[in-house]
């Protein structure tokens, strides 16, 4: 496998920004099929490949795996800030699609996180499920009002939000679910917690509400808490159920 690690200027964020890509060493001349990894809060864009053994897991996929930067804004437009929704839903994949050998057909595209990276890969998805095959939520942030709430420190959320730190409509994953009720969606959608994971409420929530909506959904939970080697299993049963 080959490593890209590096910085590419953003349009969107006005600004340079790290990315990691993991590559394969040959690929037959063939568009790679891609996968978009994101962070949680408390890491980075090469947090996966640290502390993962990812590289590993897509060696035979003839897959790319982007790992991009959003420092802590829940791959959200910020109100006072930079924004990330908008450079990883669409800056993103056009710069990658274009610096690399990647296949521009949605059935090659996927995109999954961890944490705060999960709410970014589910609220990404569902505002164009037809961009992506395939989404993963790990030990996710599926919604986002029990956090804003019970934060003691407003102040990243300010930023995030605004003065009132008001959670908008196509902020809320339920409310984008609401919309694509009457439409076919063909992406197939991952999710997993772990049963000691703080976030496990919202995760059992989920699973009770989404059964009211026509997802191809593939809901898991084991013993785990919200940790690396949680997360390691989850990237390779992902990859099994959903990239192959």
């Amino acid at each position: 496998m080959a490593v890209f690690s590096g910085s590419v200027f953003s349009q969107e964020l006005q600004m340079d920004t790290h990315l990691v890509v993991i590559l394969p060493d040959e690929s037959d001349g063939k568009p790679l099929r891609s996968l978009y990894l994101l962070h949680g809060f408390s890491d980075d864009c090469t947090s996966w490949q640290r502390k993962t053994r990812v590289e590993q897991y897509v060696k035979d996929k003839h897959l790319a795996v982007i790992c991009p930067e959003a420092a802590h804004s829940f791959y959200l437009n910020m109100r006072y800030g930079q924004k990330y929704e908008n450079f990883i839903r669409t800056e993103l994949v056009s710069i990658c699609e274009s610096m690399f050998n990647l296949s521009r057909k949605p059935k090659d595209r996927f995109i999954a996180g961890l944490s705060m990276g999960g709410y970014g890969a589910m609220h990404t998805c569902l505002k164009d499920p037809s961009r992506y095959a395939g989404c993963g939520c790990f030990s996710g942030v599926l919604d986002l009002n029990p956090m804003v709430s019970s934060l003691t420190e407003a102040d990243e959320w300010r930023s995030i939000l605004g003065q009132e730190i008001k959670i908008s409509d196509d902020m809320d994953l339920y409310r984008l679910m609401d919309q694509l009720k009457r439409k076919k969606v063909s992406t197939k959608f991952y999710v997993a917690c772990g049963k000691e994971d703080f976030l496990y409420p919202q995760f059992k929530e989920w699973k009770k509400r989404v059964k009211d909506y026509p997802l191809d959904v593939v809901n898991q939970q084991w013993t785990g808490s919200h940790e690396w080697p949680f997360w390691d299993q989850c990237i390779q049963k992902f990859l099994e159920l959903v990239v192959k």
